[in-house]
């Protein structure tokens, strides 16, 4: 009645897991006439015992790392595959920020238990849920008696984009314990929509029909950028030297010596202040040190 398949090529390990994990918790799921399947009540608990690991997931407007991230992509390929079998959809939310496995409002996340994703069997008969994983791809399939007609007549979806909203800032995040060439991108930029998902049925290659399935809202996010603060000290270390060479050299610095050193010396101190300071925040506008794949919004996911 419905099938369905995304990709997660570019995952973890973990998360990858964490996705063959939700699928198998939820394949050869009968669901009756009029009864409502709940994708938190056959993926829950999020937990080690109950196969799942530690992987990317979202939490107010950042990327931390949670036990079970990457469910989101399971119930979202089963919603899509929901869709095409043109079942009832009972709840279903958007997530906090873009993900990249399917269009806009082609999403479904799961969180807790205040996000969940529902949807009834609105048939006469009993309908079959099949899940699995196979080549850094997931699939769901719908099995149940099919009454449409589905030679004439065909059924797409479109997502229409209302706004676009740019991220804000950079975030810089000082590493006291990093050396002032550091500099690392721990959240890619995030840019914020709203948009629409619209249901076009089509017969003999005529639309008959355009219905609103859902608007969603996503959320813009800034890139952070941790960099680090600890000044590189120069080698000045003459104790290594043979003891020769650091007698003459202590011998010079003595005899080169003159009233003047003390000022020179803190003239000399300043300086290194200011060239310090100023390499600090050329490490921070500059991209010297930078990967063009950190400017993409990355595939994390609640």
């Amino acid at each position: 009645m419905g099938t369905f398949t995304t990709e997660y090529a570019d995952s973890s390990e973990s998360r990858a897991k964490n996705l063959a994990n939700g699928a198998r918790l939820i394949n050869n799921t009968v669901v009756y006439p009029g009864e409502v399947f709940s994708a938190y009540e056959h993926l829950a608990p999020f937990t080690r015992q109950n196969g799942y690991h530690v992987a990317g997931a979202y939490s107010k407007g950042k990327v931390i790392d949670s036990i079970g991230g990457g469910a989101c992509q399971v119930t979202t390929t089963l919603y899509n595959a929901v869709l095409y079998a043109e079942l009832e959809v009972v709840q279903r939310h958007e997530h906090s920020m873009t993900i990249s496995y399917v269009d806009l409002s082609r999403d479904a996340a799961i969180a807790g238990t205040y996000k969940d994703f529902k949807f009834k069997n609105n048939t006469d008969v009993p309908i079959l849920i099949e899940a699995y994983t196979k080549g850094r791809k997931i699939t769901f399939n719908i099995w149940g008696h099919e009454t449409r007609d589905t030679k004439n007549r065909r059924i797409e979806f479109e997502t229409r984009v209302l706004s676009k909203t740019s991220p804000p800032p950079d975030v810089i995040e000082e590493d006291p314990t990093k050396p002032a060439t550091y500099k690392k991108v721990t959240q890619a930029a995030h840019t914020g929509y709203k948009a629409e998902l619209y249901k076009i049925v089509y017969e003999n290659g005529v639309e008959v029909s355009r219905t609103l399935v859902n608007k969603s809202n996503y959320a813009p996010a800034p890139r952070y950028i941790t960099v680090g603060t600890k000044e590189i000290e120069e080698n000045g270390d003459d104790n290594n030297l043979p003891d020769g060479e650091n007698k003459n050299r202590q011998n010079t610095q003595t005899d080169n010596r003159d009233d003047s050193s003390s000022d020179n010396e803190q003239t000399g101190d300043n300086q290194k202040s200011r060239i310090n300071q100023g390499a600090q925040q050329q490490i921070i506008n500059d991209n010297i040190y930078w990967d063009p794949e950190w400017d993409e919004e990355g595939p994390e996911d609640e």
